[in-house]
């Protein structure tokens, strides 16, 4: 169980720590930096309100800020809210007949994926809602991806299974440098000098870095545009530590944490990562069904 954490940069002086409370079941249940301080209870994202008529676990309505949600019968996600001031910004998505995420319209897009059975989108289509403008993007596994837009092509460089660096374009080369669930914690130059930072909350949410890579927590593809991740089976809310859909199973009945099939790493986000939307990885000995 990890209770404290320092890490150290590649620049002198720059240095960061952080203690974390768990718990009886194991769920984290606060984290302090120095400057940053949160509790969590049973979810991650406040308080949770269930209605009658929602699916188990499936909560109508979270904490502060306030999100609401609407689902479909078999308990994906299909309308959730974000409350900004006085008015709502509202993401309306559509599942396949397999229960994944194939479309998602707000924010000003509308983005609609092609889906392969193992690993997630295989293309991108993102329109703008006036329809004046549409950007394709491929995916070759996690490998490769090319904006047949624009031409671009982003490649990724794995070592040992790790992501260690990404090439765009003909000269773009950052090395990757991840933390014990392989997000992207610095991108770095072949001299060693930093471009980006990253900082995250325990449950993904982005608290500092810029746009340089999309893969970011736990080496995941974000969409900036719906603020998802893509976890191959399962698209992952950072924001709300949810899936926008249920484990289409019940993992692991003896364990508390695992009953929700909407939560995220048996709520204990600093030990475990769920990279495939179906298995909660702790190491490379250990690996379990979510």
């Amino acid at each position: 169980m990890l209770v404290a954490a320092t890490a150290c940069g590649p620049v002198s002086g720059d240095v960061s720590s952080a203690s974390y409370t768990y718990d009886r079941l194991d769920r984290l249940a606060s984290v302090t930096e120095p400057d940053y301080t949160t509790t969590f209870g049973a979810w991650s994202s406040g308080t949770a309100t269930n209605t009658a008529g929602q699916p188990r676990h499936a909560p109508k309505y979270l904490g502060s800020p306030s999100y609401a949600f609407v689902y479909d019968p078999a308990g994906n996600m299909t309308t959730r809210w974000l409350q900004q001031g006085t008015s709502y910004l509202q993401y309306t998505q559509a599942f396949n007949a397999d229960n994944r995420l194939y479309q998602v319209t707000g924010n000003g897009y509308t983005l609609t994926y092609d889906l392969d059975a193992q690993t997630g989108a295989t293309i991108r289509r993102a329109q703008t809602s006036g329809g004046s403008t549409t950007t394709t993007t491929d995916f070759v596994l996690q490998y490769y991806q090319k904006n047949v837009t624009s031409g671009e092509v982003t490649k990724f460089y794995y070592f040992g299974g790790q992501r260690i660096a990404q090439r765009v374009g003909a000269t773009g080369l950052s090395y990757i440098q991840g933390d014990h669930l392989g997000s992207a914690t610095l991108l770095t130059d072949s001299s060693g000098a930093v471009q980006t930072r990253y900082r995250f909350a325990p449950y993904g949410r982005q608290r500092e870095g810029s746009a340089t890579t999309d893969r970011r927590f736990t080496g995941q593809r974000l969409e900036s545009a719906t603020s998802l991740y893509d976890s191959q089976a399962r698209s992952y809310a950072p924001a709300l530590g949810l899936f926008v859909s249920p484990d289409p199973i019940v993992p692991e009945p003896g364990r508390p944490a695992a009953l929700n099939r909407f939560a995220y790493a048996l709520g204990n986000p600093v030990k475990y990562n769920d990279p495939s939307g179906h298995y909660v990885v702790w190491n490379t000995s250990e690996r379990r069904r979510m």
